[in-house]
Protein backbone atom coordinates (compact mmCIF):
# COMPACT_ATOMS: atom_id res chain seq x y z
CA UNK A 1 0.00 0.00 0.00
CA UNK A 2 1.34 3.66 -1.41
CA UNK A 3 1.12 5.74 1.60
CA UNK A 4 3.33 8.32 0.02
CA UNK A 5 2.87 10.62 -2.90
CA UNK A 6 5.75 10.83 -5.27
CA UNK A 7 7.52 14.09 -5.57
CA UNK A 8 7.47 15.35 -9.59
CA UNK A 9 11.39 14.94 -9.63
CA UNK A 10 10.86 11.18 -8.06
CA UNK A 11 8.73 10.37 -11.05
CA UNK A 12 11.04 11.95 -13.19
CA UNK A 13 13.77 10.21 -11.98
CA UNK A 14 11.97 6.68 -12.13
CA UNK A 15 10.93 7.03 -15.67
CA UNK A 16 14.50 7.68 -16.32
CA UNK A 17 15.71 4.92 -14.77
CA UNK A 18 13.21 2.88 -16.74
CA UNK A 19 14.22 4.23 -19.60
CA UNK A 20 18.00 3.30 -18.87
CA UNK A 21 17.07 -0.06 -18.39
CA UNK A 22 14.93 -0.92 -21.51
CA UNK A 23 18.17 0.86 -23.07
CA UNK A 24 20.51 -1.90 -21.64
CA UNK A 25 17.96 -4.78 -22.40
CA UNK A 26 18.03 -4.11 -25.85
CA UNK A 27 21.89 -4.00 -25.87
CA UNK A 28 21.95 -7.30 -24.05
CA UNK A 29 19.73 -8.58 -26.71
CA UNK A 30 22.12 -7.45 -29.12
CA UNK A 31 25.55 -8.92 -27.48
CA UNK A 32 23.64 -12.33 -26.90
CA UNK A 33 23.14 -12.15 -30.94
CA UNK A 34 26.60 -11.84 -31.69
CA UNK A 35 27.62 -13.78 -29.34
CA UNK A 36 25.47 -17.10 -30.30
CA UNK A 37 26.89 -15.90 -34.33
CA UNK A 38 30.45 -15.82 -32.76
CA UNK A 39 29.96 -19.25 -30.83
CA UNK A 40 28.31 -21.17 -34.25
CA UNK A 41 31.35 -19.63 -36.07
CA UNK A 42 33.96 -20.73 -33.50
CA UNK A 43 32.38 -24.00 -33.84
CA UNK A 44 32.37 -24.57 -37.83
CA UNK A 45 36.22 -23.53 -37.07
CA UNK A 46 36.81 -25.95 -34.67
CA UNK A 47 35.04 -28.62 -37.29
CA UNK A 48 37.30 -27.84 -39.77
CA UNK A 49 40.30 -27.96 -37.51
CA UNK A 50 39.50 -31.32 -36.09
CA UNK A 51 39.02 -32.44 -40.14
CA UNK A 52 42.13 -30.93 -40.65
CA UNK A 53 44.14 -32.95 -38.13
CA UNK A 54 42.60 -36.13 -39.43
CA UNK A 55 43.66 -35.83 -42.46
CA UNK A 56 47.01 -35.21 -41.80
CA UNK A 57 47.12 -37.98 -39.49
CA UNK A 58 45.24 -40.88 -40.88
CA UNK A 59 44.96 -39.18 -44.89
CA UNK A 60 41.56 -39.28 -45.07
CA UNK A 61 38.37 -37.10 -43.64
CA UNK A 62 35.72 -38.64 -41.21
CA UNK A 63 33.13 -40.47 -44.17
CA UNK A 64 35.70 -39.80 -46.69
Amino acid sequence: MITHQPTPEQLERLEQARLAASHTDAAVAEARAKLAQALAEHSEAQAALNRAINTTLYGTTPGG
